[in-house]
């Protein structure tokens, strides 16, 4: 694991998969906060709000830990980890456990209804653009 100073802190850099899986064993008097208001994090709202799994406004180390046991879980293929893309080979999930293979149906129904049903690769773009297309759906 690498620490790298931030401002005033001293914090872990996290570029691969690997360290990404090492935070897991990491001890908990070497996070820099063990819950933060998910407010406070620089990123996109909607994505604080899938860690904030007791809706709590709040994002714990925990929540934190088991979004990263999922995400290693769910890929076969983690090398796209540490790109800095936003786009995923559907050929990357883990297609051995049945959420890896609902995620890889779920992604084909995406990129079909997006007009890429011959795409092999799903983007954040795909994805926000389908929920945005269902948000305009009234019952």
């Amino acid at each position: 694991m690498r620490f790298q100073q931030y401002g005033k802190t001293c914090q872990l850099k996290i570029g691969t998969a690997d360290e990404l899986d090492d935070i897991l064993s990491l001890d908990e008097s070497l996070w820099v906060a063990t819950s933060a208001p998910s407010a406070a994090f620089r990123c996109d709202p909607r994505f604080t709000a899938f860690l904030d799994q007791n809706n709590s406004g709040r994002v714990n180390s925990d929540e934190v830990k088991a979004a990263v046991m999922w995400l290693l879980s769910v890929l076969s293929d983690r090398s796209h980890v540490e790109q800095a893309t936003d786009a995923l080979p559907l050929a990357a999930l883990n297609t051995n456990l049945p959420e890896g293979r609902a995620l890889q149906e779920s992604a084909r129904r995406v990129l079909e209804a997006g007009g890429k049903a011959d795409s092999d690769t799903i983007s954040l773009r795909d994805v926000r653009g389908f929920v945005d297309g269902l948000s305009l759906i009234h019952i």
